[in-house]
Protein backbone atom coordinates (compact mmCIF):
# COMPACT_ATOMS: atom_id res chain seq x y z
CA UNK A 1 0.00 0.00 0.00
CA UNK A 2 2.77 2.47 0.87
CA UNK A 3 4.41 1.83 -2.50
CA UNK A 4 1.17 2.83 -4.25
CA UNK A 5 1.19 6.17 -2.42
CA UNK A 6 4.83 6.71 -3.32
CA UNK A 7 4.12 5.88 -6.98
CA UNK A 8 1.25 8.39 -7.03
CA UNK A 9 3.44 11.13 -5.57
CA UNK A 10 6.17 10.40 -8.11
CA UNK A 11 3.66 10.56 -10.99
CA UNK A 12 2.38 13.90 -9.74
CA UNK A 13 5.97 15.20 -9.53
CA UNK A 14 6.64 14.16 -13.12
CA UNK A 15 3.47 15.92 -14.31
CA UNK A 16 4.37 19.13 -12.51
CA UNK A 17 7.97 19.09 -13.73
CA UNK A 18 6.64 18.78 -17.28
CA UNK A 19 4.27 21.74 -16.70
CA UNK A 20 7.05 23.80 -15.12
CA UNK A 21 9.24 23.21 -18.17
CA UNK A 22 6.39 24.33 -20.43
CA UNK A 23 5.95 27.50 -18.38
CA UNK A 24 9.65 28.30 -18.47
CA UNK A 25 9.72 27.79 -22.24
CA UNK A 26 6.77 30.17 -22.61
CA UNK A 27 8.56 32.80 -20.52
CA UNK A 28 11.41 32.88 -23.04
CA UNK A 29 9.25 34.64 -25.62
CA UNK A 30 7.28 36.87 -23.27
CA UNK A 31 6.75 37.25 -19.57
CA UNK A 32 3.26 37.76 -18.24
CA UNK A 33 2.08 38.04 -14.67
CA UNK A 34 -0.24 35.06 -15.18
CA UNK A 35 2.63 32.86 -16.36
CA UNK A 36 4.93 33.87 -13.52
CA UNK A 37 2.14 33.31 -10.99
CA UNK A 38 1.49 29.85 -12.42
CA UNK A 39 5.22 29.07 -12.36
CA UNK A 40 5.40 30.07 -8.70
CA UNK A 41 2.38 27.90 -7.86
CA UNK A 42 3.88 24.94 -9.76
CA UNK A 43 7.22 25.33 -7.95
CA UNK A 44 5.49 25.56 -4.60
CA UNK A 45 3.46 22.44 -5.36
CA UNK A 46 6.62 20.59 -6.42
CA UNK A 47 8.32 21.45 -3.14
CA UNK A 48 5.28 20.14 -1.25
CA UNK A 49 5.32 16.94 -3.32
CA UNK A 50 9.01 16.38 -2.62
CA UNK A 51 8.23 16.66 1.10
CA UNK A 52 5.30 14.25 0.65
CA UNK A 53 7.58 11.80 -1.16
CA UNK A 54 10.13 11.92 1.66
CA UNK A 55 7.33 11.33 4.17
CA UNK A 56 5.99 8.34 2.21
CA UNK A 57 9.49 6.88 1.96
CA UNK A 58 9.93 7.26 5.70
CA UNK A 59 6.63 5.49 6.31
CA UNK A 60 7.57 2.46 4.19
CA UNK A 61 8.53 -0.47 6.35
CA UNK A 62 12.16 -1.44 6.17
CA UNK A 63 13.24 -4.81 4.82
CA UNK A 64 14.14 -5.94 8.32
CA UNK A 65 10.73 -4.96 9.69
CA UNK A 66 8.94 -7.00 7.05
CA UNK A 67 11.08 -10.08 7.57
CA UNK A 68 12.72 -9.72 4.17
CA UNK A 69 16.21 -10.41 5.52
CA UNK A 70 16.86 -13.85 6.84
CA UNK A 71 19.84 -14.67 9.03
CA UNK A 72 22.22 -17.27 7.62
Amino acid sequence: MAQEHLDAVEAAIENLVKRRRELVAALVSSITQTQTDELLRAQSALEALYRAKADEQQRMPSIQETGGIKEI
